[in-house]
């Protein structure tokens, strides 16, 4: 038997060992605001507070590619699925799933990977790489005047930043559907044929998405402030319905998904994945009544719309693990209209409302961060394997 002293110094070194991978776990999910804060001060620092000059804006925009590769790319099972790509990445005879599932487009991309000499780890990195390009891209053709206000609402309020190092093939296929709808804004039919094309070479879920096209435009032809008030208001009550049988019906429906309506796959969404998304309903209910057509221009109208619907066709989605998946691609259009008021709030000088709107969505993120960290909220690094040797 132990004596009271041995049992003593027992209870401390369970302690000691507790607090000590409760402090490494959390200076870990840290990196999500260093990363944050180092993003947003690169472009405010070289590019809004400094000269406007396009070379400033590519100088941020490689910071920051840079900054998230090393990140992201360094990132060790995070989410679910990081062991099942890391052992197609490493074995070419395996990519066959991929091809025999017509997803040619990420078939392609890592048998380049492996004929370069990548593989592993290495080939997260070359996707982050991707992916950041791919992001940029989107923000130039977005608007590229306030660059800062649209990183922050990437990282904190899209959940694609985070997303993305776990679902990987959506992840790529979400920025090439985000980048077809900017064109197909512009009425440029071409440009956004290709790239759905492409995006549906990554992941056949953008098929759904293309399904859902017509009745997200239906909406968005009405032209009428209260429709879209009544949308936000009853997709966001939606999402807490118990609508899971009439999930997995329709579930059974889709060929691609219907092995998912008797699995654990198909659960619902944790309370706190849908009240931080409800949380930031009054912040785009004001953005619909301060926004009014006559402070923005036609196009920025438009997407201000089309991030409305967004957001609430994200909302519903939420009823369900599977269907969740399918709001992947409403995550950076949703962030839309919370830019337009950020934006109009800072010309028109409205200092405390735009604290009062930062500290929201800050408070927000630090809830999935800092206080519950999970899944792709909870960051784990290979940096850490290759200290420990």
């Amino acid at each position: 038997l132990l004596s009271r002293r041995q049992r003593q110094m027992c209870i401390r070194d369970r302690i000691i060992s507790h607090q000590s991978v409760y402090a490494t776990k959390f200076s870990y999910d840290m990196i999500y605001f260093i990363v944050l804060i180092f993003s947003v001060y690169s472009f405010s620092f070289l590019y809004v507070h400094g000269k406007k000059s396009f070379a400033n804006y590519i100088y941020a925009s490689v910071f920051c590619i840079i900054l998230w590769t090393i990140v992201q790319g360094g990132q060790y099972n995070v989410g679910t699925d990081y062991f099942t790509y890391l052992y197609y990445f490493d074995n070419p005879y395996s990519l066959s799933y991929f091809s025999d599932k017509g997803e040619w487009g990420f078939y392609f991309l890592i048998k380049f990977c492996h004929n370069i000499g990548v593989t592993g780890q290495g080939v997260f990195v070359v996707i982050t790489l991707l992916e950041s390009v791919l992001f940029f891209i989107i923000c130039i053709k977005f608007d590229k005047n306030n660059p800062e206000i649209f990183i922050l609402l990437y990282i904190v309020l899209s959940s694609l930043f985070h997303n993305q190092m776990n679902a990987v093939r959506q992840s790529i296929a979400v920025y090439f559907v985000t980048l077809s709808i900017l064109y197909l804004i512009d009425k440029r039919w071409k440009e956004f044929v290709l790239l759905i094309v492409i995006a549906f070479t990554f992941h056949n879920s953008v098929l759904l998405f293309i399904l859902l096209l017509p009745s997200f435009f239906l909406i968005w032809k009405q032209y009428k402030s209260s429709t879209y008030l009544l949308l936000l208001i009853l997709s966001s009550v939606f999402i807490f319905l118990p609508v899971e049988n009439l999930v997995r019906e329709l579930t059974l429906l889709l060929p691609n998904y219907s092995h998912y309506a008797e699995s654990e796959y198909l659960a619902e969404v944790p309370f706190l994945g849908k009240i931080t998304k409800v949380f930031l309903l009054p912040i785009y209910l004001y953005s619909l009544v301060v926004l009014k057509s006559n402070f923005l221009s036609t196009r920025e109208y438009r997407l201000f719309v089309v991030g409305i619907i967004a957001y609430s066709l994200k909302n519903i989605c939420l009823v369900s693990s599977v269907t969740n998946r399918i709001g992947f691609y409403f995550m950076l259009l949703s962030i839309f209209p919370i830019y337009y008021l950020l934006r109009y709030l800072q010309k028109t000088r409205q200092t405390k409302k735009v604290y009062l709107v930062y500290c929201i969505l800050i408070l927000s993120y630090c809830v999935k961060v800092l206080l519950f960290p999970k899944g792709e909220y909870s960051y784990n690094s290979i940096y850490n394997f290759i200290y420990s040797l």
